[in-house]
């Protein structure tokens, strides 16, 4: 299963232009396209509410399909434009954040360092997720009654997590050509048996994915711990993760704490 366009323009496809249903009436282009636009975020939205609804009160194992498309009065053909399965409702507000953390990370200076790049974008949807709890608390709260949900979620991340490894590594990349011209010579790993020696050649892609792949398992760790209520909200304990993780990380590959590639001479973490 791929990742599913949160625009519901998207996964509904394109369309000829006809006349508005509710008006019958032509009207400008951009006009059209905003009503149809707009319908159809408000057929979205209402599959979600609805689904929601009866999944709160009858769990996610005991609905059909067919009984959301009942319930929000559309089709199951109408539903399957929308959504590829009865598993991405409970994931869809996740996926519209992660579009969000990839947008957030697009979005930060050509020149920052970008370890401190993906933790600032991080830091950044683990606010926004405090600030919108009861859609991250209904998904955990799912899961646990529904363990079958646990993998669709985990599908989720990784989907996500090939674009952000994309945008860390050109970073990572770009950034040590700088560093090289800078120095005019190429990135010299630590000496043997200084911190990160060994292991200094990793290529920025795999360094990307180690740095991804560890921001996204310690935000849904942070995230369900706080649901859980064992832990402090995720900006308190990412803040924390995320230093710690990153530091390590960055002398694993001849970076410092921050993303930059380290002197020959830098000493690692102490």
């Amino acid at each position: 299963m791929g990742r599913v366009p949160t625009d519901p323009a998207r996964a509904a496809g394109a369309s000829t232009p006809r006349p508005d249903p509710e008006t019958a009436e032509w009207g400008a282009p951009a006009a059209r396209v905003g009503l149809r636009e707009l319908k159809k975020a408000r057929t979205r939205a209402q599959v979600l509410e609805v689904a929601a609804r009866l999944f709160a009160s009858s769990g996610f194992d005991r609905v059909t399909v067919e009984e959301i498309c009942a319930e929000a009065e559309i089709s199951p053909r109408t539903f399957f434009r929308y959504f590829h399965s009865k598993d991405e409702l409970v994931f869809a507000d996740i996926e519209e954040r992660l579009d969000v953390l990839l947008q957030q990370l697009r979005a930060e200076p050509e020149d920052a360092e970008p370890l401190g790049a993906l933790e600032r974008a991080v830091l950044a949807l683990a606010l926004e997720m405090e600030r919108r709890p009861d859609a991250m608390t209904w998904a955990y709260q799912l899961m646990r009654d529904s363990p079958a949900l646990v993998p669709t979620n985990l599908h989720v991340l990784r989907a996500w997590e090939d674009d952000l490894v994309e945008e860390v590594a050109r970073r990572m990349t770009r950034l040590d050509a700088q560093q090289a011209r800078a120095r005019s010579g190429p990135l010299v790993p630590p000496a043997p048996g200084s911190p990160g020696s060994g292991t200094a050649a990793l290529s920025p892609s795999f360094g990307a994915r180690l740095a991804v792949s560890e921001a996204l398992t310690a935000l849904r760790v942070a995230a369900q711990a706080w649901v859980e209520g064992t832990v402090p909200p995720p900006t308190v304990t990412m803040a924390l993760a995320l230093g710690s993780l990153f530091e390590g990380l960055g002398a694993s590959f001849g970076r410092d704490a921050r993303g930059e590639p380290m002197a020959p001479d830098a000493p690692g973490p102490r």
